[in-house]
């Protein structure tokens, strides 16, 4: 709720006045006896937890296949190293060769 406070040329200064507690959020907590439970919080507790598990076990198998991708990278990035090199060397030797014919010819 919001009550004026006071006019202030022509403006009304507005001010919020503070929420009040009800009385069942007081009185529901204190008629739970020890050993009793909240059966709609737990229930919404046990659904929370299982999306919980449920992440948790997505993230772990998330972790695994990004090991192995990153495994595979490793070996991919290697065997195209490897390839540009043996590019490289034949290129080189193809070189050599063209020179060779140069001279004959």
């Amino acid at each position: 709720m919001i009550a004026p406070t006071s006019y202030i040329s022509g403006k009304q200064k507005l001010k919020r006045s503070p929420k009040k507690k009800k009385d069942s959020d007081e009185a529901y907590s204190t008629y739970l006896p020890e050993g009793d439970y909240d059966m709609f919080n737990d229930g919404k507790i046990n659904v929370l937890t299982k999306k919980v598990s449920m992440l948790e076990k997505a993230k772990a198998k998330a972790e695994v296949e990004l090991k192995a991708v990153k495994k595979d990278n490793a070996e991919l990035k290697k065997a195209a190293n490897n390839h540009a090199e043996i590019i490289d060397q034949l290129t080189d030797d193809l070189e050599e060769q063209n020179k060779v014919i140069d001279r004959i010819t």
